[in-house]
């Protein structure tokens, strides 16, 4: 049905987005880890695959869940915020939404025609933009507290020199570090690289989203969904995991531009916007740079968005039958 976003829809998407982004977190993050790695390196000589083992070498199994801590405190938050504010703006466009799982069709109990793609496509934009202010400052520290303890850095230091500058790295002292930097202009603290997050986000999400919704739209026309609840939910994951791949093919040049400007020095930064972050990365490593780090992000991609859009529609629908004991129980 077509209504209002009521505090009980906002509460059940947000409920539903945080589960879902914080288990599709812990999911992806040794794969994230690895991306960032990659992106930052000069001239590198290692595969992903070598990368990881390098790191289990160098810094053990741990190292695929630095900067794990910022995230799965504050990416349940952005995933609540992005999945709810893409709910509301469907609605605002007059796109329907019901959780995907217990409805005939997708974009709310129908198949996504040709004339509400362009609505589709925008609220995702929408979406992107509002997003990036959340999404931002998870990125920033998520970044610094991966690519800022690496043991290369301190492999010929005492023990004790190691942990003191490890120790520089954690997740409060690296709020407090940006949040103090951030009262100066040059050095938007928490929101450094802001611009390139929010194009982005902008650009990314308008494939999420509508990647999702139209992807499982037509499989559900396609493959006789409605004969069996587990066609439906294999659909979703499907879709999920399709839209994530999707998403990040299109953003990764952004994202490599993004991950140098966040993780710079605060003292003397070597990069100076997103032009001069280009040009430098282009002049010292080529145009393949951007696309450096494609294949732990890809391989990262499909499990963990297969799996917050997964979790995300189960709970909505749990939620559903709760609030109503009358409707059946059967998908």
């Amino acid at each position: 049905m077509t209504d209002s976003l009521t505090a009980n829809q906002i509460s059940r998407s947000l409920l539903a987005g945080s589960v879902g982004g914080t288990f599709g977190c812990i999911v992806g993050h040794p794969f994230e880890v690895i991306k960032s790695r990659s992106q930052l390196r000069h001239n590198m000589r290692y595969t992903p695959f070598e990368l990881g083992f390098k790191l289990i070498k160098y810094e053990g199994y741990k190292s695929f869940y630095k900067g794990l801590s910022a995230p799965v405190l504050m990416v349940g938050f952005q995933k609540a915020w992005s999945f709810t504010v893409n709910h509301h703006l469907r609605i605002m466009l007059g796109l329907n939404h019901k959780s995907t799982i217990n409805t005939k069709d997708t974009l709310g109990g129908k198949i996504v025609k040709d004339s509400e793609k362009g609505k589709t496509l925008l609220a995702g934009a929408l979406t992107g933009l509002l997003n990036s202010l959340v999404q931002n400052p998870i990125d920033v520290l998520k970044i610094r507290l991966q690519t800022k303890t690496q043991a290369s850095k301190f492999r010929n230091l005492p023990k004790k020199k190691i942990a003191k500058n490890v120790a520089k790295y954690t997740l409060s002292n690296q709020v407090v570090e940006l949040g103090r930097r951030g009262i100066g202009l040059k050095v938007p603290g928490l929101y450094r690289g802001f611009l390139i997050c929010a194009i982005r986000d902008t650009v990314a999400l308008m494939a999420y989203f509508p990647g999702f919704q139209l992807g499982n739209s037509y499989i559900r026309e396609h493959w006789d969904c409605e004969s069996s609840p587990w066609r439906r939910i294999a659909s979703i994951a499907i879709s999920g995991g399709i839209a994530g791949s999707l998403s990040w093919t299109i953003q990764l040049p952004m994202d490599v531009i993004k991950t140098r400007i966040q993780a710079d020095k605060l003292d003397n930064p070597k990069y100076d916007g997103v032009l001069d972050t280009i040009n430098k990365s282009v002049k010292k490593d080529g145009y393949r740079i951007f696309f450096r780090g494609m294949t732990p992000a890809l391989m990262r991609a499909f499990p963990t968005h297969c799996t917050v859009f997964l979790v995300y529609e189960v709970i909505m629908y749990t939620l559903e039958q709760l609030k109503d004991k009358n409707r059946p129980a059967s998908i």
